[in-house]
């Protein structure tokens, strides 16, 4: 069909098309009132958002904080959130380098399964793993792990793990 059209056409034909799609985009005020539309509407879904998700609630955060540029609430929220979310990822690596640390022969680790994790609150949280792992005798064996991690001072990064139990199963 555009093997046969002139330039002159193609050009008339380019020229209605982004006419048209000038047309039907919205203006930007319309785009600032879609997004602050969409804004309100985060801000009553994260009222319904559980203070133990940390994952909805640093993406709900994120987003608040950077069309509010200049409310320190959501900020707070937000780097509050993302504090939490670092010590969740710290848990969990330390968790597996603690059941690394358990075996005789930390090279045949092998995460079978990550059970669960959960805050239990926000000081605390817990992870679970089912592994397996060889002894000396090449003998392999599986276990079940969990630890507990308690923030004891937040701002500077203090937290502590304990190991709740590791059986063999």
């Amino acid at each position: 069909m555009f093997k046969n059209m002139s330039i002159k056409k193609r050009l008339i034909l380019l020229a209605i098309i982004v006419v048209i799609f000038g047309l039907l985009s919205p203006t930007p005020e319309e785009k600032k009132a879609n997004e602050e539309k969409r804004m309100v509407a985060l801000k009553v879904e994260v009222l319904n958002i559980s203070k133990l998700d940390i994952n909805k609630n640093l993406e709900a955060y994120k987003k608040l904080s950077k069309f509010y540029k200049d409310d320190n609430k959501y900020i707070n929220k937000y780097n509050k959130y993302k504090k939490l979310n670092d010590i969740q990822t710290y848990c969990l690596a330390k968790s597996v380098s603690l059941n690394k640390g358990f075996l005789n022969n930390p090279n045949t680790y092998n995460n079978e399964r990550f059970k669960f994790s959960k805050w239990l609150n926000e000081n605390e949280y817990i992870t679970n793993f089912e592994f397996t792992g060889k002894n000396a005798f090449n003998v392999e064996y599986k276990f079940n792990s969990q630890y507990k991690c308690k923030i004891i001072d937040i701002e500077n990064d203090k937290v502590t793990i304990e190991t709740t139990f590791i059986n063999k199963i």
